[in-house]
């Protein structure tokens, strides 16, 4: 039997506690430098002969959601009056390619993210006109495009497929102004150089990575990352405490656990909390909370090793670190 809405449990007072880790952002270099390269292309869009197209492309984890939030919550959706009409303007919306990917589908997707109420109306040309229409009425400037890689394929059929894609992506930005930040997982390089004139309207290119260990006497960008998600972490969360992020062993564990993808490091740090909370009812956390977080197996599907690289032996840790 459902439960009335109105009976739904309260959340759990630990679990809000531990979610507010979720409000933190870390802009590491090269997070900031990519927000700087979209930022640019934004504003060259907005004075150029022709939108200028971005590139990000990062696997799963490593910020691009992160950076495209930002750029959301920079450009918010709001109520205008021009000529004692009320006009919804939309500077920046999100959408992603379908796969299979197709004109239709894309316009179709792109027109849900604009708030149309009937975005699968209509056979492709119509649904062109009308997402054209909509765009220069809701005065958008960008279009964060996601999923760009599902337009990667080997087959000949999808290729050609691909490429009448971007040259629809290309025609909407050119008739409309409206920049695209396309959004995808390494090899959706291929499909944008597939095309002379998407290579050169998509130049600007940003590659988001793992965030690199290094060593003890060179540390890598990780440390200083863990050091400022840590300081941000104790004074939002009321968090007395935690391992020492600039412990060279420990911020090892934390790659091994995590390959240093800044995503999965969230994961591991919000359960390690949690662990704390919970099991010890302490407000410090220690490494044997890391260790259970990686029990829980958030990271699994990404960690160096299957085995609790929390729990390993220093020459263990050495021989994967």
């Amino acid at each position: 039997m459902h439960k009335n809405i109105n009976e739904i449990e309260p959340v759990d007072p630990v679990i809000a506690r531990v979610a507010k880790f979720d409000q933190i952002l870390v802009n590491h270099p090269r997070l900031k430098a990519a927000m700087e390269g979209l930022s640019r292309c934004i504003s060259w869009s907005q004075v150029g002969r022709e939108p200028r197209g971005f590139l990000l492309v990062g696997e799963g984890g490593t910020g691009k959601t992160t950076l495209c939030n930002a750029i959301l919550k920079r450009y918010p959706s709001k109520d205008v009056h021009i000529d004692c009409t009320q006009i919804r303007t939309v500077p920046a919306f999100y959408s992603s390619v379908p796969s299979p990917s197709s004109i239709k589908g894309l316009a179709a997707n792109l027109l849900q993210g604009l708030g149309d109420p009937y975005p699968y109306r209509g056979n492709a040309e119509l649904r062109s006109a009308k997402l054209v229409k909509l765009l220069v009425e809701c005065r958008t400037k960008v279009i964060i495009l996601d999923e760009f890689h599902h337009l990667a394929n080997t087959s000949t059929p999808e290729k050609v497929q691909a490429k009448k894609v971007c040259e629809w992506i290309r025609a909407v930005s050119k008739n409309t102004g409206v920049m695209f930040c396309l959004v995808g997982v390494p090899g959706c390089e291929a499909v944008v150089d597939y095309d002379d004139q998407m290579r050169r309207r998509f130049a600007d290119r940003h590659r988001l990575g793992d965030l690199v260990l290094g060593t003890e006497k060179e540390p890598g960008d990780l440390r200083a990352y863990l050091c400022t998600l840590g300081a941000k972490a104790q004074e939002l969360l009321d968090i007395t405490g935690f391992p020492d992020f600039r412990d060279h062993r420990f911020v090892s564990q934390i790659w091994v656990a995590t390959r240093g993808r800044p995503a999965f490091i969230s994961l591991l740090m919000k359960d390690a909390i949690f662990a704390a909370l919970i099991h010890g009812s302490r407000n410090n956390v220690t490494v044997r909370d890391f260790a259970d977080a990686f029990e829980s197996g958030c990271t699994i599907e990404i960690a160096r090793s299957p085995k609790n690289p929390f729990l390993m032996s220093s020459a263990a840790l050495a021989s994967i670190a």
